[in-house]
């Protein structure tokens, strides 16, 4: 026996005792040890069902299932729990049909289950459950009674149309209620009876809509409207998904349209229409939905708000796009320490002129400044494309190439570009000797430093770099060698 089934045997002897305090307080210590022993959880769950706390029962009771999911009285144990405190008839039937795949010969199992497809009038599935429940046990009176009358009905004909109608109407009761797990289980069984039942199925497309399920919900919409295409609110619900769901304009406005056919003055499927033209940029067609809307229920809010929502589209298309004007309200929010306002404009700029060299430029400045290095990148590379001879595009790439991606020949290539239109570029001389000294060209990388104080003789950074890269050659023989060869 292992130390875990030794303290739930202990807990059990505390618990047949009657000292519960003590039993939880052990069982609560286990399970932060043992956070997955199965049998602790189980424990806990019926002691809190007993003490009222239905919550933490089913938290519990599902925690066993979870951690023991082939162990038959868990799974019992939480169907259970599913129909007699929370009546979620269906999930308890389908926890009920696992234990039996597990254990089939458990005859207390089989005629709960009987007798809950009975309560949901399947009559013809409960009775199969009690033929096998008097196959087990032939001798079980209480069986024998209730599988005679159900025989009856199913001799006398009348027990699936009954069965199919009354479960309808039993599902829909369980919709009303918020029941809608046992209101799943009832339409299945439904359409399992009669696949051509189009309300079932279309409340099944709610139901799993509801639940997050998108394939399922598709599937019955789609089944809903196939069968009673004359059906308007068949048809507004496969709309509605496929527009709110799928995104998919084309097939939601043909079913919009299909609703307005049967039904000119449905004022949902003209706002439907309304949302799709608006997005689509066909504002004339949008307007004409809205007005009809708002002539039939001037005091739609909906219809409102999309005429406001129009209105405030064509007065920003008849209103000239200031590019310039932007671009230097994105320099002024840069100045400010606005980072992110200025990327917002410049990308507004970008969207209205996308040959914008300039504007790629700085928001590769921008970019970088805020630590998005890759974005950075590409707009570096974007500006240096649409203008390969501008020196500060060129001079941001190669400083790109050369500090942050460890690229210093391709930084060179750059810089020298530069220096033959620019020959007293400075910072384009400094970051040029700065390559030829990473590269081990000490001797160029000298002589740009003299250029540079040729220019600006008070430059102090690159008399310092000099007479550093002085005392390296002339302690440094190798370095003179190179040279040598070089030359």
């Amino acid at each position: 026996m292992t130390f875990a089934d030794q303290i739930n045997q202990g807990v059990r002897c505390l618990l047949d005792g009657g000292f519960t305090e003590i039993a939880v307080w052990v069982l609560d210590k286990i399970l932060v040890d043992f956070p997955e022993n199965a049998q602790a959880h189980h424990e806990r769950a019926l002691i809190a069902y007993h003490q009222g706390d239905v919550h933490q029962a089913g938290l519990h009771f599902q925690r066993a299932v979870e951690f023991a999911p082939n162990n038959p009285l868990f799974l019992k144990s939480l169907g259970d729990f599913c129909h007699v405190a929370h009546h979620r008839t269906g999930e308890a039937i389908d926890w009920y049909k696992k234990v039996l795949e597990l254990n089939p010969d458990d005859v207390q199992t089989i005629l709960t289950l009987a007798h809950l497809l009975v309560s949901l009038s399947c009559f013809g599935e409960a009775a199969e459950y009690y033929r096998s429940a008097l196959r087990i046990e032939p001798g079980n009176g209480e069986i024998r009674p209730i599988l005679d009358k159900l025989t009856t009905l199913e001799g006398q004909g009348r027990g699936a149309e009954e069965s199919k109608e009354d479960l309808y109407e039993n599902a829909c009761r369980m919709i009303a209620e918020g029941n809608s797990q046992d209101a799943v289980s009832a339409l299945k069984k439904v359409i399992a009876a009669d696949n051509n039942h189009a309300l079932a199925h279309n409340d099944l497309g709610v139901l799993r809509l509801e639940v997050g399920d998108m394939d399922a919900a598709l599937k019955h919409y789609r089944k809903a409207a196939e069968l009673d295409p004359e059906n308007v609110t068949f048809q507004k619900n496969l709309a509605d998904f496929y527009w709110i769901e799928q995104n998919d304009a084309q097939a939601a406005m043909q079913k919009y349209v299909q609703v307005l056919k049967l039904d000119p003055q449905d004022v949902e499927a003209l706002l439907g229409c309304a949302q799709i033209c608006l997005s689509v940029g066909r504002k004339d067609d949008a307007r004409d939905f809205i007005d009809c809307a708002l002539e039939l229920e001037p005091w739609n809010s909906d219809a409102r708000q999309l005429a406001k929502q129009l209105e405030e589209i064509v007065m920003k298309a008849d209103t000239p796009f200031d590019s310039d004007a932007l671009y230097l309200e994105a320099q002024n929010k840069a100045a400010n320490g606005d980072f992110t306002g200025a990327i917002d404009d410049l990308n507004r700029v970008l969207d209205h002129s996308p040959d914008n060299a300039v504007a790629y430029n700085d928001l590769g400045v921008l970019y970088y400044e805020t630590g998005d290095k890759e974005k950075s990148l590409s707009c570096y590379q974007q500006a240096y494309e649409l203008a390969p001879e501008q020196p500060n595009i060129i001079k941001n790439l190669a400083d790109f190439y050369l500090m942050e991606k460890d690229r210093p020949e391709e930084a060179m290539q750059l810089y020298v570009k530069v220096l033959e239109k620019t020959p007293e570029d400075v910072e384009c001389l400094m970051a040029t000797a700065l390559v030829c000294a990473l590269v081990e060209k000490p001797e160029d990388a000298a002589d740009f430093y003299r250029r540079v104080i040729a220019i600006e003789p008070w430059n102090q950074e690159a008399v310092q770099a000099l007479g550093k890269l002085k005392k390296k050659t002339s302690s440094d023989p190798d370095g003179v060698e190179i040279k040598r060869a070089i030359g």
